[in-house]
């Protein structure tokens, strides 16, 4: 933060996540919360009024900046971007894009993972295989030495045990890393589901979205940066209302 400038990219991320920590830490609630700061914030160096979650996975949020707090209409802007509304214009870059690509990248990372654990684990199950092979040797060489008392056999004997308790051991280690492999690889798939709900709920916004203009600033939509910003096209209230009745309607917050 500089001076009254907060330079923090993820501030409402952080201060949604301390709000959940500290009033829905056993219940969530269902309500959407807008935050409102004398703080200013700024993008490309020009002053924004606020910012609202709309390709984030918690999208319950927004906040109003010292530039939007007694402007109405960017209490709305933001609202509707809560509710499921892109900007009436293209952005560029283009967020729905960027949020389409990280959601397929974290896929393809993950799918990636999983299948250098299945590598692993095949290459360990190996390494088990080759150490029982050895033991069994190892414990047929050793009845053989248990029947000569010479020196030379007892010797042999201990290091025959030495060597069978080795591969033990490592047969421990390589079964320690496959559990290992087995509970990461059910971590990366839970993130491929996540990553894979992410881009149906990305689906799901643009089909809601389905037309933007190329010229900012030239409507009076209130999702447009305009200084006259008065009215939602139906498609948005469509969105709006769709997405208000699904979020109330959810079982499981």
């Amino acid at each position: 933060m500089d001076g009254y400038t907060i330079k923090d990219a993820n501030f409402l991320r952080v201060i949604s996540n301390i709000y959940i920590e500290t009033y829905e830490k056993t219940q969530k609630s269902r309500d959407i919360i807008i935050f409102t700061t004398a703080l200013q914030k700024t993008n490309n160096g020009i002053l924004i009024s606020g910012e609202g979650f709309l390709y984030k996975a918690s999208d319950r949020f927004c906040i109003m900046y010292d530039a939007g707090l007694d402007r109405p209409a960017a209490y709305v802007h933001e609202l509707g971007h809560v509710l499921g509304c892109e900007h009436s214009f293209v952005d560029i870059p283009d967020k729905w894009e960027q949020a389409k690509n990280k959601a397929l990248s974290r896929i393809n990372e993950n799918n990636e993972n999983i299948q250098a654990g299945d590598v692993d684990i095949v290459k360990y199950e190996e390494k088990i295989s080759d150490a029982n092979i050895k033991i069994s040797t190892l414990k047929s060489k050793l009845e053989l030495m248990k029947q000569s008392n010479s020196a030379t056999a007892q010797k042999n004997i201990f290091t025959l045990n030495k060597n069978i308790e080795t591969l033990n051991k490592n047969i421990s280690k390589y079964k320690a890393a496959i559990a290992n492999n087995k509970a990461n690889n059910e971590i990366y798939k839970q993130r491929v589901l996540n990553a894979e709900k992410k881009l149906a709920e990305l689906s799901s916004i643009k089909e809601k979205n389905p037309y933007r203009f190329f010229n900012q600033g030239t409507t009076s939509n209130f999702m447009d940066y305009s200084s006259n910003m008065n009215d939602f096209y139906k498609w948005q209230w469509m969105a709006m209302q769709e997405d208000v009745e699904k979020y109330y309607n959810k079982v499981d917050l």
